[in-house]
């Protein structure tokens, strides 16, 4: 028997799939709506993550790890935008400042962990966002533009870190984690600057 498997690229003549299909949104914090996608039916508001401080640096992140994550279409451009006190830190460092680090984290797994019996167990696949699934197209003091330069379908997570300044008052201390020891990873470097041009009211 002969088996053919047709595999479909970006621009592959002969290729009836929208897999591959470009698109763009924007990603929301919780209580955040401005920027090119405001009021559009395809962005997507997040559950609201705390700020908190972690040393000399403020951290947000999209999700814990064992809720719902992003999902990150094949040749989709996210643009994340950043909650208020990450926002204002960038503005109090200058017109050139942006965060100190963004990491991604990723899954070939979509499902909500939250699912799983055990609410701190990991039910999913999970590695450091590199590469094509991966890219950091645009960046400023609102958002970062995020592309999957691929036709796979993900599911990520992100995490934004910028200068603080002074100690945060006590409440902005880290919260209690449930991410399983995995959450104080960081990724190898920080992104390179870019020049996103997203407006913030």
């Amino acid at each position: 028997m002969l088996l053919c498997v047709e595999v479909c690229t970006p621009g592959a003549l002969g290729c009836a799939t929208h897999q591959c299909d470009t698109s763009f949104a924007c990603v929301y914090p919780a209580g955040v709506q401005h920027g090119a996608c405001a009021g559009d039916a395809g962005s997507l508001t997040l559950d609201d993550e705390p700020v908190y401080q972690d040393g000399d640096e403020l951290v947000w992140r999209s999700a814990p790890f064992n809720r719902d994550w992003i999902d990150l279409r094949g040749s989709e451009t996210l643009s994340v935008f950043y909650p208020p006190k990450i926002h204002d830190a960038l503005v109090a460092q200058g017109p050139n400042a942006l965060p100190t680090g963004v990491y991604a984290w990723i899954s070939s797994d979509p499902t909500d962990a939250s699912d799983s019996p055990e609410a701190s167990a990991l039910v999913r696949n999970i590695t450091m966002g590199v590469g094509q699934p991966v890219e950091y197209t645009r960046m400023d003091q609102n958002a970062v533009n995020v592309l999957n330069d691929t036709c796979a379908e993900y599911s990520f997570r992100l995490e934004v870190r910028a200068a603080a300044g002074p100690l945060a008052p006590a409440d902005a201390v880290r919260p209690a984690s449930t991410d399983a020891g995995l959450d104080g990873a960081s990724g190898e470097g920080d992104v390179p600057q870019s020049d996103a041009a997203a407006d913030h009211d």
